[in-house]
């Protein structure tokens, strides 16, 4: 059981905290404590750190009724694996800013989105989502628009 005897290593996720296991033996420092178990597993505790941003996505593609329009996903930092470009999230708004009527794309959960006519007139960006045991981060794309026809 890798070195672990009987005991199974458990991996726990709590709140954002990661516990990772590390194999050690006791034998010398313990010799009645390796009697029993074998050797010991021990626990590292970190403070998972959320993912955050650091490079924002690019999203890049002609802002027309009918054209391919992708992301990247931008650059990230954190701790405890980092799944970058775990979801994706199209959007559109009434004004570059965002700040007014921004809108949720239906399906458009990939990577590409295909524009259609109901986004003329509209300015579109994408959410980039990435994940670990803390938390989601989220990492905004520019904005292009507004849509033509």
């Amino acid at each position: 059981m890798s070195g672990f005897g009987p005991f199974r290593p458990v991996v726990v996720q709590r709140a954002g905290w990661h516990f990772r296991p590390i194999r050690a033996t006791m034998a010398a420092a313990s010799p009645a404590r390796q009697d029993i178990r074998g050797a010991d597993a021990m626990f590292v505790v970190t403070k998972a750190v959320i993912p955050t941003n650091t490079v924002a996505p690019v999203a890049s593609g002609v802002a027309q009724d009918g054209q391919l329009l992708s992301t990247t996903n931008g650059t990230w930092t954190g701790t405890a694996t980092v799944t970058v470009g775990s979801g994706y999230q199209w959007q559109t708004a009434t004004n570059v800013g965002f700040t007014t009527a921004v809108l949720d794309i239906g399906g458009a959960t990939a990577s590409t989105y295909l524009l259609t006519a109901a986004e003329v007139g509209l300015y579109v960006r994408c959410i980039v989502k990435s994940t670990n045991v803390a938390a989601i981060g989220l990492g905004y794309s520019n904005v292009l628009g507004p849509v033509i026809a």
